[in-house]
C-alpha cells in the first residue's frame, strides 16, 4: 500500500517534469537550432517573403479575376504560418545531426516523447506570429477585414493548421537525420504545398492526382477551414479542421516513429552524425 501511495504521489511530479522538459528542451532547441535567428536573415525570410508573397498573388488574382482579394490573403496568410512550421521543425531536429549534438541527445536519460514533441511549442508560438503578420499585411495593405465573431474562430483555425504542419516539418526533419541534404527536400516540399494545397489555385482546377496530393497534407485542409469560417454558417469547418488534426498527428506519428529507428539504427552501427 505504501509503495502504491509513494507512485501514486510521485506521478503528478513526473507529470510536470515531462511538461518542464518539453518546455524547456523546446524553447533551447529552437534558440541553439533555428538557424535564421538573427535579425539579417529572419526580417527578409520570415517577414519579407510573406509581404511579398501576399502583395504579387493578390494582384495576380485581381488580374485574373478568379476570386476576391481575400482568397488569396488568407490562403497565403495560413500558407506562411506552414512555411514557418514546416522549416522550422525541420532546423530543430535535423540540425542535432548537422550541429554533432545528436550523440548527445540520444545519450541522455530524457524521456523521448517531450523531448521530441517538446520542440512544437516554440515552433507554433512563431507560426502564429508569422501569420498574423500576414493577416495584418492583407488588412494594411489592402483592406482585408474579419468579422468580430469570427476572429476567434479563425485563430484557433490557423492555431490547429500551425500545429498539423509542424507534424510534417517533424516528418521532414526525422527524414533529414539521415538523408544528406535535408533542406533541398523541405523547400521542394514547401513549394509543392504551395501548388497543391489550394493556396492560390482552387484545387478542383488541379490534375486529379494534384488534387489527391493536396488531400494528403493538413495545409490543404486547414486553408479551407479558414476560408470557410470567413464564408459564414453552413460551411464544412469542422470536416475540414478533422482532417487537419488527423492528417497532423499521422505525420507526426511517424516522424516520432523514424526518430525512434534512427536512435537503435544509430546505436547499433555507432552512426549518429556520420553522413
Amino acid at each position: 500500500m505504501g509503495g502504491e501511495a509513494g507512485l501514486r504521489a510521485g506521478q503528478p511530479a513526473a507529470g510536470m517534469s515531462a511538461a518542464r522538459l518539453a518546455v524547456t528542451g523546446g524553447v533551447l532547441s529552437f534558440r541553439a537550432l533555428f538557424n535564421w535567428m538573427r535579425p539579417g536573415i529572419y526580417l527578409p525570410t520570415m517577414l519579407g517573403v510573406p509581404l511579398f508573397q501576399i502583395i504579387l498573388f493578390v494582384y495576380l488574382g485581381r488580374y485574373s479575376r478568379l476570386h476576391d482579394d481575400a482568397f488569396y490573403i488568407v490562403g497565403n496568410a495560413i500558407a506562411v504560418s506552414g512555411m514557418a512550421s514546416v522549416f522550422g521543425m525541420t532546423m530543430v531536429i535535423s540540425n542535432e545531426r548537422y550541429f554533432g549534438t545528436l550523440a548527445s541527445v540520444f545519450a541522455s536519460p530524457a524521456a523521448r516523447i517531450p523531448l521530441f514533441f517538446g520542440r512544437v511549442i516554440p515552433v507554433a508560438f512563431h507560426g502564429l506570429l508569422v501569420s498574423a503578420f500576414g493577416f495584418l499585411t492583407g488588412a494594411a495593405l489592402f483592406g482585408f477585414r474579419i468579422p468580430g465573431l469570427r476572429l476567434l474562430p479563425l485563430a484557433g483555425v490557423v492555431g490547429l493548421t500551425v500545429v498539423a504542419s509542424a507534424g510534417v516539418g517533424m516528418f521532414l526533419g526525422s527524414l533529414g537525420l539521415r538523408v544528406r541534404d535535408v533542406y533541398f527536400v523541405s523547400n521542394v516540399a514547401y513549394v509543392l504545398m504551395l501548388l497543391v494545397s489550394g493556396v492560390n489555385v482552387s484545387t478542383g482546377l488541379l490534375a486529379p492526382w494534384l488534387e489527391a496530393l493536396g488531400q494528403a497534407l493538413p495545409l490543404t485542409h486547414g486553408i479551407a477551414a479558414g476560408r470557410a469560417v470567413l464564408s459564414g454558417p453552413g460551411t464544412p469547418v469542422l470536416r475540414e479542421l478533422g482532417w487537419t488534426a488527423g492528417l497532423g498527428t499521422a505525420y507526426a506519428l511517424a516522424a516520432y516513429a523514424f526518430f525512434r529507428l534512427w536512435e537503435i539504427e544509430g546505436r547499433r552501427r555507432g552512426s549518429f552524425d556520420i553522413y
